[in-house]
């Protein structure tokens, strides 16, 4: 005997006592459909909008507060000169150590911006 087809969604035995409530299993796959047809219809719209051509280019920035500050120093220095800055990725990130204690942390970015049509 299939043991899903024979279960109600507590997952008990359809013999067992307390039982009530078959599993519609067709209607359970009905619903989880719908519950992601809407947000994978959105995906694939963002996708055939966004076939743009991007370059990569690989900067540094510092900061003496922390890591993530070091990020957005790189990010918005590089936005000063450079248009459609779309995503980064941290390529390495690493500490400027004086005095037995951190100084500065410095933090290696891709960023990724779109070329114009």
């Amino acid at each position: 005997m299939d043991t899903m087809k024979n279960t109600q969604i507590s997952g008990r035995p359809r013999d067992a006592p307390g039982h009530s409530i078959p599993v519609d299993h067709a209607a359970r796959r009905h619903s989880v459909a719908l519950q992601f047809a809407t947000p994978l219809r959105t995906f694939a719209r963002e996708i055939a909008m966004s076939e743009h051509v991007y370059k990569k280019i690989e900067i540094t920035g510092s900061s003496s507060e922390s890591s993530d500050q070091a990020v957005r120093n790189a990010i918005a220095r590089a936005a000063e000169t450079v248009k459609n800055i779309d995503w980064f990725e941290i390529v390495e990130t690493r500490g400027q150590v004086a005095d037995k204690q951190l100084k500065f942390w410095q933090v290696t970015v891709k960023l990724g911006f779109r070329l114009e049509d």
